[in-house]
């Protein structure tokens, strides 16, 4: 998952920094929805409680929706 969560956020500072966004918004979006998947996965699997999962899913939610909001406008 750190793996995951570090791929995402160089993806999104890649398309900060190019006049081409679409290629990295597009490739942040998918790392987001893994994330997505492993936190679930993670709370099936009881690893993490339901607090944490609900925090976390909240955080994925919103960078989720910013990063669609932000594809629209590439």
């Amino acid at each position: 998952m750190k793996k995951e969560v570090i791929n995402l956020i160089s993806n999104i500072y890649k398309a900060n920094c190019k006049i081409d966004k679409s290629k990295n918004i597009s490739t942040a979006r998918e790392k987001i929805e893994l994330l997505r998947l492993y936190f679930r996965l993670s709370r099936d699997l009881k690893i993490i409680n339901i607090n944490k999962y609900i925090e976390v899913n909240i955080l994925i939610e919103s960078v989720s929706k910013q990063l669609f909001a932000w594809w629209k406008l590439s």
